[in-house]
């Protein structure tokens, strides 16, 4: 797999900071390949070609389960003490030029051993409310996708509800902003 490194998109703030690192093997093994400002640039295409490119597009939103947490944790300015739930999404665009997964979800371990698969300190404060066949690789398999299939993966940050599933797709080029990468693999 190769990872590509978006240098100059703005860095997702992580409130878990320490808990990002213990993950980056698992988010992000392999090599990577830097983008610079003129590949980010690049030249501006013709309206019409991307207007016809984005007619052979298709895009799925797929469920991946749900997390429960604090609203505390999202929102430090509420008292602790009033739980919430959220999505857990994944995205598909299926372009001719190749196949895109946004964010891969939580891992189908998380489910059946919570501590085991995203440590104690977040199990302790995030509950996983997917059921089996909630993971990223069965909702692909729904819309007659596997792994293999997928060209690029975009991760938008590095926590477990956004690079659990990662694993799944060696071939793939991850992309990635550079500053979520550096955090990540900071030793602090």
């Amino acid at each position: 797999m190769a990872i590509v490194m978006i240098h100059e998109a703005p860095s997702h703030k992580s409130t878990m900071r320490d808990e990002s690192r213990n993950l980056i093997d698992t988010c992000t093994a392999g090599s990577y390949v830097p983008i610079d400002q003129s590949c980010i640039e690049g030249k501006a295409e013709p309206h019409d070609r991307l207007l016809k490119e984005a007619t052979n597009m298709k895009i799925y939103a797929l469920c991946c389960g749900s997390l429960e947490f604090d609203r505390h944790v999202f929102f430090p300015d509420r008292e602790p003490g009033t739980r919430m739930t959220i999505p857990v999404s994944s995205y598909l665009l299926i372009h001719p030029n190749g196949r895109v997964l946004f964010d891969t979800g939580v891992h189908r371990q998380a489910i059946t051993d919570p501590i085991g698969r995203i440590g104690e300190r977040r199990a302790t404060r995030f509950t996983v409310r997917s059921q089996v066949g909630d993971d990223v690789v069965s909702q692909l398999a729904r819309v007659g996708m596997r792994p293999e299939d997928i060209t690029y993966v975009i991760n938008s940050h590095f926590h477990v509800d956004h690079c659990g599933c990662n694993e799944f797709f060696p071939q793939a080029t991850f992309l990635v902003q550079s500053r979520e990468m550096a955090r990540a693999r900071d030793p602090i």
